[in-house]
């Protein structure tokens, strides 16, 4: 990731986080277990968690789609995936597999 990139004001994550931006590589910790919810439709189940950069606080949501990973908490990863908004507001980060 390129440190110029990074935007305080949005707790370290990318000022540009439009969802066309595809394939972006984001290095940090995974800072929690891997949890499944069902979308709101019921049919298809996704896995989200949280992740760290290593030099900020603030940890942001990250949405797994397809198979579940099995991620430990607090190991060290290197995601690829897109940015969004979560809820509409919160940052976020989707991987596809």
């Amino acid at each position: 990731m390129n440190r110029k990139e990074i935007n305080k004001e949005n707790n370290g994550v990318l000022a540009d986080h439009e969802p066309q931006r595809l394939n972006e590589t984001i290095t940090g910790t995974l800072t929690s277990r891997i949890e499944t919810r069902q979308d709101k439709a019921g049919f298809k189940a996704y896995y989200y968690g949280f992740f760290k950069f290593p030099d900020q606080e603030t940890e942001i949501p990250v949405v797994f789609k397809g198979e579940k990973p099995t991620i430990p908490k607090a190991t060290q990863v290197q995601l690829k995936g897109t940015w969004a908004k979560s809820n509409g507001h919160r940052n976020s980060f989707t991987c596809h597999n």
